[in-house]
């Protein structure tokens, strides 16, 4: 058994946008569709998202893209939520913009950090549930935006936001 370490694709630079072309090319070819490659401001955005799904996420997208899409090539205004709030970015220094560069100032001056000690551990339920109720108070109550933020499906949200009402009944 060999070990080969693969770095994500965040930390990969423009490895992200080859691969995004060459996916778009088999799909687009599989598919049917003329898509030649993507507009600048669509690279751009594609280069600045974080890609926490690493490839496999970077295929779905690009799938998305091409069945969702005509055209000559992929524009910004075809780009899919999340990747659509960097769209007109600019390129950073650093190759990726921060996680709270997309939450309003005066929530991002709410953000408390705690020193690194034991007693500073939350369970993990708790850390996941103020991240969730933090996205929806962001989204303004959009659960469905909120959860597109966060990854994950509205129906994880509903489902988690029942629980914890059932558990704060039976308390």
């Amino acid at each position: 058994v060999i070990s080969i370490h693969m770095p994500p694709l965040r930390s990969r630079g423009d490895d992200v946008i080859e691969l995004a072309e060459s996916f778009l090319q088999n799909i687009a070819h599989q598919e049917g569709k003329q898509l030649e490659g993507f507009s600048e401001e669509a690279k751009n955005a594609i280069r600045l998202y974080n890609w926490p799904g690493n490839v496999r996420q970077l295929l779905n997208v690009v799938q998305n893209m091409v069945v969702m899409n005509e055209g000559e090539q992929i524009t910004e205004a075809m780009l899919p939520a999340p990747l659509d709030k960097f769209i007109g970015a600019d390129q950073p220094e650093h190759p990726r913009r921060r996680a709270t560069d997309h939450i309003p100032a005066t929530l991002r001056t709410q953000v408390h950090v705690r020193p690194l000690k034991p007693e500073n551990i939350k369970p993990l339920w708790e850390v996941e549930k103020e991240a969730i109720e933090t996205a929806i108070k962001i989204c303004e109550g959009n659960i469905p935006k909120a959860a597109a933020l966060l990854e994950i499906n509205p129906s994880t949200i509903y489902r988690k936001k029942a629980g914890w009402e059932e558990k704060d009944q039976a308390s």
